[in-house]
């Protein structure tokens, strides 16, 4: 899956978007069409206090206050003055960045974060920034020479060094790719999405032994986008009792986890069944498809997972049922298709 860079967020926390993905794999494994459903990431490391200067003005003030309050609109305004070419006040280009960001306005967000690096070239945040903003423009190169810049003044940034990796996975080096990931997890091991991430790209170079050593590591977190993405991973690899493992430890929390919705859930039990079906532990495959049945009755590929079960077990009525279910859901995908395709081998 594409990665996200990583950034400063609204609340002045380093953070990054990540994706669960579900595999809906078309006549058994995991891999195939993807769907996707987003997913709290991994509760962010704080600025230590010292890292969080006073307010260089009063309209900073303000509009570092609207922004915690993510009032973008609130906090563009307070540094409009500003808005028009560079200053020597980089904190208030760096939260122009941040508050035009959060508008979606990402190619004035880019230009503010350049004007900052400016007047403070030492200002981490917003290098961090901006790699973030030309990443997402796919610049890989412009965002590598603001890294590497930003890499001499602080050689430990873990968020930096990850971003290095992304940009250069945009490249063909995939060697300087694993050496950037390799560095940013020895500089920050407890950071389970940066896990995830070295062990997409050791999946995606062939090493599946240090893949699966990176995602035994990342699935030691507690947060159910990393536990989900790190299944998806597990599965592809093959590795059927691992991806069960992590799925179980997130559907733990489903009790008392009222961050997700119900059709969340549902494909979170979809994506185990799954795996269950690869480990050849059909009759827990079979429940964990009803149980996403019962949570999103309109979910396709779990009517057409329980169709294929039941059809190997000989209730070719209910097979039917339930195959009809996921063409009718999905008349026009690749779900609807070969629930159709095999209906007719029925």
């Amino acid at each position: 899956m594409m990665q996200r860079p990583w950034r400063r967020n609204s609340s002045n926390h380093v953070c990054r978007a990540i994706v669960v993905f579900v595999a809906v794999a078309l006549l058994g494994g995991c891999g195939g069409a993807q769907t996707s459903t987003q997913a709290p990431s991994d509760p962010p490391p704080t600025l230590d206090a010292d890292d969080t200067a006073a307010p260089s003005s009063s309209a900073v003030a303000k509009a570092m206050e609207a922004i915690k309050n993510e009032d973008f609109a609130a906090a563009q305004q307070a540094l409009a003055a500003i808005a028009t070419g560079p200053t020597d006040d980089a904190q208030a280009h760096y939260y122009l960045g941040v508050a035009l960001e959060g508008l979606g306005k990402g190619s004035e967000a880019e230009a503010q974060y350049a004007y900052a690096l400016a007047a403070d070239p030492k200002l981490t945040e917003a290098a961090l920034n901006l790699s973030a903003v030309l990443l997402d423009a796919s610049k890989a190169k412009e965002a590598l020479e603001v890294i590497d810049a930003a890499l001499g003044d602080s050689p430990d940034s873990p968020m930096l060094l990850a971003n290095k990796a992304l940009a250069l996975s945009m490249g063909s080096d995939t060697k300087l790719t694993l050496q950037a990931y390799e560095a940013a997890v020895a500089v920050a091991p407890g950071n389970h999405s940066l896990h995830f991430e070295y062990a997409t790209m050791l999946a995606r170079d062939g090493n599946k032994t240090a893949a699966l050593t990176e995602l035994d590591v990342a699935t030691e977190s507690d947060d159910i986008a990393v536990l989900a993405s790190s299944a998806d991973a597990y599965g592809k690899l093959k590795a059927f009792g691992k991806c069960i493992a992590a799925l179980n430890r997130a559907l733990a929390q489903k009790s008392g986890n009222t961050g997700l919705s119900s059709e969340q859930w549902a494909q979170l039990h979809l994506q185990r069944g799954m795996c269950e079906h690869g480990a050849k532990d059909d009759d827990s495959a079979a429940k964990d498809y009803r149980a996403a049945i019962q949570l999103n009755a309109k979910l396709a590929a779990a009517h057409y997972y329980l169709g294929l079960h039941l059809a190997k077990s000989g209730d070719k009525s209910a097979a039917k049922k339930s195959l009809e279910q996921a063409v009718a859901l999905d008349a026009s995908g690749r779900v609807g298709a070969a629930a159709a395709k095999v209906m007719k081998r029925l």
